[in-house]
C-alpha cells in the first residue's frame, strides 16, 4: 500500500503472520462519533474528515488496491485528530469486475450485491457514501442517529438492495451534497480520484456560498 498520511502506519508483522500497524489512542472513528463530546464537532471539521477518508481511499486505489472493508470502525482517529484507514486484512490487489468479496461489514454499510460486475472499486466508493452521508447529518440513512441496531441495520441495507436511498434531512446540505451522495450510491463515480475532486469541489462551493468556517 505504502506510505501516506492517510493510511495508519505500518509497524510490521507478528510472530503469527498478522499485520501490525500503530496503534492510535483516540480509537476508531464510529466509537469517537458516539461518544458524549462528539456531538459538539463543528460541521466543517466533519467535511473536513470525509475529504481525508476519500483521499485515504484514493490512495489505495491508485495502488490497484480494493479496500473492501469501507466503514467506520476501519477508520482511525490519529492523536492530532485526522482520519487514518485501517484493516487491510480483506483488501484486494487488482480483483476482476466479477469477484466475490467476502467481507462482511456491518450491514448499513454494505454495498448492494446487484452492482456485481462493475469496477470492483464501487465497492468502497459506496461504503464511503454511508460515512459522508453519517458525517454531514449526524446519523445513518434511514434513521435517527448513529447507533443503529442490528434489525435496523438490516433494514437499511435490504432498502440499499432494493436501490432506494434517502435524503439528507438539511435541505442546505442536500442542495450542495446531494447529487455526489447520489453518485456515488448509485455507483456513477467509482473511483477515488474522482471521488476527492468531486467532493473538493462540492466543499469549496459550499464554503464560499455559505460562509461556513473551515477547519
Amino acid at each position: 500500500i505504502s506510505l501516506h498520511p492517510r493510511i495508519v502506519p505500518f509497524i510490521g508483522i507478528d510472530m503469527e503472520g498478522s499485520t501490525v500497524l500503530r496503534y492510535q489512542q483516540n480509537g476508531d472513528l464510529w466509537s469517537f462519533l458516539i461518544s458524549p463530546t462528539a456531538s459538539e464537532l463543528p460541521l466543517s471539521s466533519r467535511i473536513t474528515w470525509a475529504i481525508e477518508i476519500a483521499q485515504g481511499i484514493a490512495h489505495l486505489h491508485a495502488k490497484n488496491v480494493v479496500w473492501a472493508d469501507a466503514h467506520f470502525a476501519n477508520v482511525l482517529v490519529s492523536d492530532d485528530f485526522h482520519m487514518l484507514l485501517s484493516d487491510f486484512d480483506f483488501s484486494l490487489l487488482n480483483p476482476n469486475f466479477f469477484h466475490i468479496l467476502k467481507t462482511s461489514p456491518p450491514p448499513v454499510f454494505a454495498c448492494p450485491i446487484g452492482y456485481l460486475g462493475i469496477q470492483p472499486t464501487h465497492i468502497d466508493i459506496f461504503g464511503f457514501a454511508i460515512m459522508l452521508f453519517a458525517l454531514l447529518d449526524y446519523r445513518f440513512p434511514f434513521t435517527e442517529d448513529l447507533k443503529p441496531r442490528l434489525e435496523t441495520q438490516t433494514m437499511i441495507c435490504n432498502k440499499h438492495c432494493k436501490l432506494k436511498f434517502d435524503r439528507l434531512k438539511d435541505s442546505e446540505l442536500d442542495k450542495y451534497f446531494g447529487k455526489l451522495l447520489d453518485d456515488c450510491f448509485n455507483v456513477r463515480i467509482v473511483t477515488g480520484d474522482t471521488l476527492v475532486q468531486m467532493l473538493i469541489e462540492v466543499h469549496s462551493k459550499w464554503y464560499s456560498e455559505t460562509g461556513q468556517v473551515s477547519h
